[in-house]
């Protein structure tokens, strides 16, 4: 079988590296060369190799920690980055990405609910945004018609007067009582309610002050 033939060449950078680029075309070895013209005149470092794991690592703890956002915030990105988006994207070049790659994660993902997509989603504009920014690639990968699929989640459906009573019936004398009972009367959140302290709580005039939100990380 005959060995396919390839073209190289190589370019300077403004750090006084040099690039080698291949193809198997001239024509294809041409488009890149003046891409990575392009890219260079742009202000774009193309000797960076950066994985895209290695930058996202670093945009998430410039970013995305404390105290730039909240504990909890912190730790449902970190494992979303962790569970859905290093594992598609992680081991590849940031500058390796294409529009196309943007939109097979993105169908990949399309027995996940629409929420956690457009989380996901979100990270990864993130991550190519600052990328762009840090002057590592001239534009982001990611467009306007990556956009998350699947339908919204069903508003859910309250319960009626006789199915509260029921459930407060039911739970009498249990541990949970005063938590539905709260969250039945009240309208009050689940972390709110779990946010309580008795300094919050006002008997002389029936008066619960919200003023603390507990919740649970994912790990």
């Amino acid at each position: 079988m005959a060995k396919q033939k390839r073209f190289a060449t190589h370019i300077t950078a403004a750090n006084g590296k040099r690039v080698y680029l291949c193809a198997g075309s001239k024509e294809e070895l041409d488009k890149k060369v003046l891409q990575a013209k392009i890219a260079m005149h742009s202000g774009v470092d193309i000797t960076c190799d950066f994985t895209f794991e290695e930058y996202a690592l670093s945009w998430l703890k410039a970013y995305k920690s404390p105290p730039n956002v909240s504990e909890h915030s912190y730790l449902l990105i970190e494992a979303n980055m962790r569970n859905h988006v290093l594992p598609f994207f992680g081991a590849m070049r940031l500058r390796d990405v294409k529009p196309m790659h943007i939109q097979l994660f993105i169908t990949g993902m399309s027995s996940y609910s629409k929420s956690l997509q457009s989380k996901c989603l979100q990270i990864v504009k993130g991550v190519f945004l600052s990328a762009v920014e840090d002057g590592l690639l001239v534009k982001t990968p990611v467009s306007q018609k990556h956009k998350p699929a699947g339908e919204e989640p069903e508003e859910p459906e309250p319960l009626t007067d006789e199915q509260a009573a029921e459930l407060l019936g039911n739970l009498r004398g249990k541990r949970p009582y005063a938590f539905v009972l709260i969250a039945l009367t009240t309208g009050m959140r689940r972390g709110e309610i779990l946010g309580l302290l008795w300094s919050d709580v006002d008997l002389d005039r029936n008066i619960i002050h919200v003023r603390h939100n507990l919740s649970f990380a994912c790990n």
